[in-house]
């Protein structure tokens, strides 16, 4: 649809998994910086290798999604993420 068409694009994609400013790791609604993305929720967090940033695990979602654990699981899996690469390719 729209919206799966959009995130496909360069910039928005970006904006949908960039770092925010100072909002943290959790963008709601209008916070979002695209036009597109305001409809929606985006919670967010880095994996490393060793000190360097490798990417971003990000979960997109409605306003109203299950913070509680929507949270907790992008958190896990990007520190998942970070120990098993930085085992693996350290």
């Amino acid at each position: 649809t729209d919206l799966l068409r959009e995130l496909t694009e360069g910039d928005v994609r970006y904006d949908a998994v960039a770092q925010p400013d100072a909002t943290g790791n959790v963008t709601i609604g209008q916070e979002n910086r695209h036009e597109s993305l305001h409809q929606l929720s985006i919670v967010r967090r880095a994996f490393r290798i060793g000190p360097d940033e490798a990417g971003v695990v990000a979960v997109v979602g409605p306003t109203r999604m299950p913070y509680a654990h929507g949270i907790p699981l992008v958190e896990l899996t990007a520190k998942a993420l970070s120990d098993s690469l930085t085992r693996l390719l350290a």
